[in-house]
Formats: structure tokens, C-alpha cells, sequence
């Protein structure tokens, strides 16, 4: 099944309109209507994140009885169980170190699901964390300032960990809007990660085995290593 890597945005329609694809797959991955597993790590004063994720899911054809939301603050840590038997698996944004923190002790288990036929969605720092080599926050290489400090995750230098290994490429996300593909272009001119896409707001970055696809409002950034320096090419639904 695909994984779904989605760039973020807070525009409801839209986030509906790019996670239908996946709801669609979870269907086909049920002999009824699918349970997806919804994953949230939750600010201490987020108030709106579950009924926002949960009302995208439904609007993009999730059933409300199937959606199953699994809750947790900044700190805790997700048990496997929360992955068993589900037709798709929906991890949101947030904190991206906090997703970290939370989901990579069931890294093996959601790559076990994905690998038994459930698609796999990422929103913002779901979809960071989803690759092999997960750029998870900084806004500085060494002295050198290579991206906002509003986009830094709450770290200083660029740290890259070992994510929950679903794609090869790292991921950025919030690409135009928030200015991260700069990191993302210094990371890889300096051999942090091998290669990565930064992908806009409302905008899915779906990869199904060695193909990938573009789909929704933005565009994806595609960065590869070339000799000494670093790639850019600009990936249009």
C-alpha cells in the first residue's frame, strides 16, 4: 500500500480533498467500512487538534465509527497495540521531535501494517518522521543560519534521527509557506541525509513502491546530491 506524505495546512476542505486517496486505499485494504488508526501527540494547550484531524478524515470518506483516536501528550510514547488490525494509519502534526519521541518504539509494527496492505498518512511532522532518515528540526548548520528559526522544532542544530523507515527520501514539509526547503537543500550539500522532497502545504507527496505521484494545491521540491553540491527539481501534481 502507498504512503501518503502530506505538507500540512489548516485549510479543512483542501486537507479533506489530499487525504481521500489514502481513505480509499484503507477501504480496499477492509472487507467493510476501514478502521484507521488517527495518532496525535498533543501541546499542552492544543484544545482543537482532534476534532480537527478527525473531521478531515470523515470529510475525506472515513467512517465516524471506524476512526479510532489515539491521544497522548508531549513525552509519552504510543503502545503497538494501537496499530493492530487497523486498515490505515493517519499520524498528524505537531511537535516533530515530540511524533519522534512517541512512535519510535512502534516503528516495527506500523511498517509491519504498511507491508500487510494499510496505507500510511502523514500530516506535517507525520509525514517527517516517516522516512529512514528523519530531519526532524534546527535551524542552523553549525554558525550558519539555513532556515527560519519559527520552523526550528524547538532545536537549534539541524538533527537528523532514524525515523519510522517508510520511504527512503527525508522529508520537509510546510515547504513555501514556512521556507524549510532550504534546509532541507543544506542537509543533503552536506551529507547529512542522501537525498529528500520538501512538500508545500495541501499538497501529498504519495509514494507506492518505486513509484511516486503529486497531488493536491502546491508543489514538491525533489533535492538530490550532484558531485559537490546539492539538486534542486521542482516536482508539479
Amino acid at each position: 500500500m502507498s504512503v501518503h506524505l502530506i505538507g500540512g495546512g489548516r485549510d479543512a476542505s483542501l486537507t479533506a480533498a489530499v487525504l481521500a486517496p489514502f481513505v480509499d486505499e484503507a477501504r480496499a485494504a477492509s472487507s467493510g467500512d476501514p478502521v484507521i488508526a488517527l495518532l496525535l501527540v498533543l501541546e499542552p494547550d492544543d484544545r482543537t487538534a482532534e476534532s480537527r484531524f478527525r473531521t478531515a478524515l470523515e470529510a475525506a470518506g472515513a467512517p465516524a465509527s471506524g476512526i479510532r483516536v489515539h491521544a497522548i501528550r508531549e513525552g509519552e510514547r504510543f503502545a503497538a497495540s494501537v496499530v493492530s488490525g487497523v486498515h490505515g494509519i493517519f499520524v498528524g502534526g505537531g511537535l516533530t521531535p515530540a511524533y519522534h519521541q512517541a512512535l519510535t518504539d512502534i516503528a516495527e509494527p506500523i511498517r509491519g501494517r504498511v507491508a500487510a496492505g494499510a496505507p500510511y498518512a502523514g500530516f506535517s511532522a507525520g509525514a517527517v518522521i516517516a522516512a529512514a532518515h528523519a530531519l526532524v528540526g534546527g535551524h542552523r548548520l553549525d554558525e550558519r543560519d539555513v532556515a527560519p528559526a519559527d520552523a526550528a522544532e524547538e532545536l537549534e542544530q539541524l538533527e537528523v534521527r532514524d525515523g519510522l523507515g517508510l520511504v527512503r527520501a527525508t522529508v520537509e514539509v510546510h515547504a513555501a509557506q514556512w521556507g524549510t526547503l532550504s534546509r532541507l537543500v543544506a542537509a543533503v550539500e552536506a551529507d547529512l541525509v542522501p537525498r529528500g522532497v520538501a512538500i508545500d502545504e495541501h499538497t501529498a507527496y504519495v509514494v507506492d513502491g518505486l513509484t511516486a505521484s503529486v497531488h493536491g494545491r502546491g508543489h514538491v521540491w525533489s533535492v538530490d546530491r550532484a558531485r559537490c553540491s546539492a539538486r534542486v527539481t521542482l516536482l508539479r501534481p
